[in-house]
């Protein structure tokens, strides 16, 4: 096996260019979901102090770490910004394999676009967590899914 350094990769960069891009969107959308999750947590974390203090009986010890993590998670907004971070993560690797495999087997052009639009309906998930929307954001992303793969298998077959 020799890897030489002079093949040309440009068409075939070019060739997959826009999935290439909807893979970073939707890595970048990953990360700014853990950026956010942790802005959330250091927001709330005053309130969840002071509740656990007025919530505290007289001559108590102090408060845990542990007691600390375990209240500031069943925050609201904490547990939404988590959930948006974790589906994001659950749902990276049916995504993303079948993105790529239809990009490589049927259309890298339309993998890429419907990329792009997967990404989008995402970025909807934490503004539609507690509402009737969310249905509505995450069905068109299993549809997206399933046509990507449904795709790959019958031009399979």
């Amino acid at each position: 096996l020799s890897f030489t350094m002079d093949i040309d990769y440009a068409p075939l960069l070019e060739h997959f260019r826009l999935p290439i891009l909807s893979t970073g969107v939707y890595f970048a959308l990953y990360y700014s979901w853990m950026v956010v999750s942790m802005v959330v947590k250091k927001r709330v974390a005053p309130e969840v102090r002071k509740e656990l203090r007025e919530a505290k009986p007289p001559g108590a010890g102090r408060i845990t770490q542990a007691t600390f993590r375990q209240k500031i998670h069943t925050h609201v907004d904490v547990y939404v910004a988590d959930r948006a971070q974790l589906n994001q993560l659950e749902q990276m690797g049916p995504f993303l394999v079948s993105m790529w495999m239809y990009a490589f087997f049927v259309d890298p052009v339309m993998a890429g676009y419907l990329g792009f639009v997967y990404s989008a309906l995402r970025t909807m998930y934490y503004l539609t967590y507690n509402s009737m929307l969310l249905f509505a954001i995450t069905l068109p992303n299993y549809i997206i899914i399933y046509y990507f793969l449904g795709s790959v298998v019958y031009y399979a077959l």
